[in-house]
């Protein structure tokens, strides 16, 4: 197989927009394209390499699983490795105990399922996982180990025959991507179209069909063209990482953007093209041979720095990791990758030894921080106490919200008809009422619009541009014929929501469409509480932190006036669930009696939390009702 340095330099322009996005760079919101660029340059590869060594008759399914074991594993073991010691130092026990469960699915392949099976509203933010990144390493994996077989047990077909069983998979996977990522209700049907295979393996096939049909494929364009559409794929390359962002449904259509751009650039990029000199370049080219270690080092650094010194780290400083992370990059390439691909320094019973060996090590010692719950019982009394909020709360948020939805109310029951309308902090909200038994006052139904959507009852085409595309295909009033006629029978509507800012300029004309059809209506406002996981409640705060007072934030006191204010605008009653909780507009705590903590994540509300709510708004309606009297 011939080496081609333009696709190194592709590697580069893949690994350092990850990197920059990472970080936490506004101007790279798109930078998680660089993994689908990834993808395709894999896919291409690797079928390159089978094809090559089947048609000279040289192909082994144990040589290949050496090749990529030499190329993938001593690299990952050794960051792993270099982890451990940061992870037993400085994380919490229930971020320890999430590490440890992260060894041993990075150590077994299955990292994206591990991800994906684990992430929520609650535990640590995505951002504090040291080992998060390892899930697209997984995933090349999985093909890595299914793909080979296929192809030599097919090869006998013909390559149109593979194409075509192929593009069925292409299709199917794209289209389960697609309507996952775009129409997908729950949290668990999007966030697995983000990490497993299934809806994955049409960027890898990109790769595939380049690599079973380029020769063709090149000789049909003229040389000619190749000049533009290989300017065009590198800025469809770049586009993505621009003006994509954390709303753009991924993966989906929108992904075939930086996907069919990479293949424009491995098909198109040919000498004397203006791309393939930029991508030639010694540095960028230097760049992708160190892009695997490099990708490797720079999210276990960013985690481990935001463990130890907060939440928010400086841009500046992130970048300076992210130059250590090319750094350390280049000497894993140069002192682990290296060696370790030679077989004169390791055999091949060598690699597979090491490989086995490995694998055991950080299973054993993933277990040990998981089932020893983060070896929290060497902690202080007051410590285990803290930890075991943030450890114990589990899948709690959607639970009562869903035994509720769209309730049809049943008219002889006197309880108040009360319909509550929102995202995850509609949920919090039914919790409340849950916990503190306010639902024997009040006859439940719901409506949850998905997170990030906020509650907007007017027409979408009047905020196409402006709404998140993730939101825009979502559920909403106008395409579920029960909620008209609950929406009647309501005696009273509560809408509850995060409140992103680009929603504030349409809440005013929302309340004025749903007033239309409701005039009893409150309006909750938004919720913050700042601590994001234990370790940093431990750093800000300490084992005596649980009643200490802390400031409500600038930009919460800043919602809750505007929307104050929005809802005076339009005669709808408000709400400040802040003020309901801490009983001032200024400070809060993060508990009440010691006995619990309000938030783990800085937003939604623990059970604890939910009942100290429920029980205070609870007061507040009281009031509310001996004032109206």
């Amino acid at each position: 197989m011939i080496y081609r340095a333009e696709i190194d330099g592709l590697r580069a322009l893949a690994v350092l927009p990850v990197i920059l996005f990472h970080a936490g760079y506004e101007t790279f919101s798109g930078g998680f394209v660089g993994v689908d660029v990834f993808f395709v340059i894999s896919g291409y590869l690797i079928t390159a390499l089978l094809i090559s060594d089947i048609k000279q008759g040289q192909f082994s399914v144990i040589n290949f699983y050496e090749r990529r074991a030499r190329r993938l594993l001593p690299a990952l073991f050794f960051v792993m490795l270099v982890c451990l010691p940061f992870a037993f130092f400085w994380l919490a026990p229930s971020d320890l105990k999430d590490f440890g469960q992260s060894l041993i699915s990075t150590a077994t392949f299955s990292s994206n399922i591990h991800f994906w099976w684990e992430r929520g509203y609650f535990g640590s933010a995505l951002e504090l996982k040291p080992l998060l990144h390892t899930w697209s390493l997984a995933v090349e994996e999985q093909y890595y180990i299914i793909f080979p077989l296929f192809l030599a047990l097919t090869w006998k077909l013909g390559i149109k025959k593979i194409t075509s069983i192929l593009l069925l998979i292409f299709f199917l996977s794209l289209c389960l991507a697609h309507f996952s990522s775009t129409y997908g209700v729950f949290e668990r049907v999007k966030t697995g179209s983000f990490y497993l295979i299934p809806t994955r393996a049409w960027e890898l096939l990109i790769g595939v069909f380049i690599a079973l049909h380029i020769d063709y494929i090149q000789e049909k364009i003229k040389i000619e063209y190749n000049q533009f559409l290989s300017i065009l794929g590198f800025s469809m390359i770049l586009y993505s990482i621009v003006f994509f962002d954390g709303y753009t449904p991924f993966p989906s259509l929108y992904t075939l953007f930086p996907t069919i751009g990479a293949a424009l650039v491995i098909i198109a990029s040919t000498p004397n093209t203006l791309i393939h000199s930029i991508l030639s370049k010694k540095e960028l080219v230097f760049l992708g041979l160190i892009s695997y270690s490099t990708y490797l080092w720079h999210q276990p650094i960013f985690a481990f720095t935001r463990h130890k010194f907060g939440h928010e780290v400086p841009e500046f400083i992130f970048a300076i990791l992210g130059l250590i992370s090319i750094f350390l990059g280049y000497l894993s390439w140069k002192w682990i990758e290296k060696p370790f691909r030679d077989k004169n320094i390791v055999s091949s019973k060598g690699i597979f030894n090491y490989s086995f060996a490995g694998i055991l090590i950080f299973i054993g010692i993933g277990l040990s921080f998981s089932l020893s719950n983060g070896f929290i019982k060497s902690y202080s009394i007051k410590e285990q106490k803290i930890y075991e909020e943030f450890m114990n709360v589990g899948i709690y948020n959607s639970i009562n919200m869903e035994s509720v939805k769209l309730e049809e109310f049943d008219l002889q029951d006197e309880r108040i008809k009360l319909l509550v309308i929102g995202d995850s902090y509609a949920e919090d909200l039914i919790n409340a009422i849950k916990e503190s038994k306010l639902d024997e006052s009040y006859q439940l139904s719901s409506f949850r619009i998905p997170g990030n959507c906020g509650v907007l009852y007017i027409q979408r085409e009047l905020i196409k541009d402006l709404q998140p595309t993730s939101c825009y295909n979502r559920p909403n009033f106008f395409n579920e014929p029960r909620l008209e006629q609950i929406l009647l029978d309501a005696d009273e509507i509560w809408i509850e929501s995060s409140w992103h800012d680009w929603q504030l300029d349409f809440i005013k004309e929302s309340l004025i469409e749903l007033k239309k059809v409701k005039t009893n209506i409150v309006l909750f406002g938004s919720k913050e509480f700042g601590i994001k996981s234990a370790n940093q409640y431990k750093s800000q705060y300490g084992e005596d932190g649980l009643s200490r007072l802390f400031p409500i934030s600038e930009r919460q006191r800043f919602l809750s006036k505007t929307l104050r204010e929005i809802s005076s605008s339009v005669d709808v009653e408000y709400i400040d669930p802040m003020f309901v909780i801490c009983e001032s507009y200024q400070t809060c705590k993060h508990s009440f009696d010691g006995k619990g903590i309000i938030s783990v994540d800085g937003g939604h509300l623990t059970p604890y939390g939910a009942r100290h709510f429920g029980d205070n708004l609870y007061k507040y309606i009281q009031n509310r009702a001996n004032l109206t009297e």
